[in-house]
């Protein structure tokens, strides 16, 4: 019967790896996890902490893939926080960075989610991005020019 285990880095907590054995194997560095968990490529991006894995991911995401370019035309960009299993994270409290063509804003979450508007004057394609999360997404939006 396989053994699964996250390996947790003892400095930071952090998880570096898992893996499936053939025996139950006692360590500091080896937690015992279930089968789901070690499919879930998530509990990369997770630290151990007080007996739980925590980590927070964004799916991010575009009312519209394009807009016109005039500056007006919006996008309305929200990033939903959740947990390395799924699940939102309603309680989020924590600012997200948001980033276009190097310039940031920093957004509060409301009830595990932060929205921002996006428009432009120049046409492109533009890809909005998370960036002080474990794992960060992008999301790209085209702003067109008339005709």
């Amino acid at each position: 019967m396989p053994n699964f285990y996250a390996n947790i880095n003892p400095a930071t907590g952090k998880v570096i790896g898992v893996s499936e054995l053939s025996a139950e194997v006692v360590s500091e560095t080896l937690v015992p996890i279930t089968q789901e968990q070690y499919g879930n490529p998530n509990i990369f991006y997770t630290t151990y902490i007080n007996g739980s894995f925590t980590g927070y991911f964004p799916q991010v995401k575009a009312d519209k893939e394009s807009i016109m370019a005039n500056g007006t035309d919006t996008a309305t960009i929200t990033a939903s926080i959740y947990d390395w299993q799924g699940v939102l994270q309603t309680s989020y409290k924590e600012e997200v960075l948001f980033e276009v063509n190097g310039m940031q804003l920093s957004v509060p979450p409301v009830k595990g989610a932060a929205t921002m508007t996006f428009s432009s004057e120049e046409s492109g394609e533009y890809y909005i991005r998370t960036r002080n999360l474990a794992q960060n997404r992008s999301v790209k939006v085209v702003a067109a020019s008339a005709g």
